[in-house]
């Protein structure tokens, strides 16, 4: 009785493109009908070495998921964690045995304006629902460059080299380590195959990228 009227006060609506929805926090029929799940892991071709062992992402970075991941990252829309969260979850099943999850860091100057870093609540929520360990600041930022979303392809691959470093009170925990690193989209892969770098050059013994979407 009690989820009947609150139904009927607050009534469900889509996570992705906001109209009435049958069910709290699932996608509508027309947009569950666009949602295409990808098979296989990514194949990222762009890179002249890759440290990523697998590269997982759940959907392609297209029509009303597209939307819904630039409201959570630009206007606070954290009510999408929980239908992210879940979607992640699901998939990471296929990213095997993992014993750390941490996300990609944003620069302090980028995260001061912004208010919060999208890759570390969705970090955050995965560890509670897989109840794996997170580590929010293993990686940090070095520089602050530019937006990945605003370069061409080429000049994403040279806008983050050299611009993470691992937290040194931290690295000797991923000695042998197999981490899941997580981040919302995946498009040429650069950033976070630096991630990967910066990790494996410290020991970690085997890393999983998961995203939430990728460009095909």
């Amino acid at each position: 009785m009690i989820d009947a009227l609150v139904a009927l006060v607050y009534p469900p609506q889509c996570p992705l493109c906001d109209s009435f929805s049958s069910r709290h926090s699932k996608p509508c029929d027309d947009c569950q009908r666009s949602l295409q799940k990808i098979e296989g892991a990514a194949h990222l071709h762009l890179l002249s070495r890759v440290w990523i062992d697998r590269c997982i992402s759940c959907y392609p970075y297209e029509g009303s998921l597209r939307e819904a991941i630039h409201r959570f990252k630009y206007e606070e829309r954290f009510d999408l964690l929980g239908f992210f969260a879940d979607e992640l979850a699901r998939t990471s099943m296929a990213c095997g045995e993992i014993d750390v999850i941490c996300p990609v860091p944003m620069h302090p100057r980028r995260l001061r304006s912004r208010g919060y870093n999208p890759a570390a609540l969705l970090a955050d929520r995965l560890g509670q629902e897989l109840g794996a360990g997170v580590y929010r600041n293993l990686l940090r930022r070095t520089r602050h460059t530019p937006c990945q979303m605003e370069l061409a392809r080429k000049e994403r691959l040279i806008n983050v080299k050299g611009s993470f470093a691992i937290d040194d009170k931290k690295a000797a925990k991923v000695d042998g380590r197999r981490l899941l690193v997580i981040d919302d989209v995946l498009t040429t892969g650069a950033t976070v195959n630096e991630c990967a770098r910066v990790l494996k050059k410290n020991g970690a013994g085997h890393v999983v990228v998961l995203t939430i979407a990728r460009t095909l």
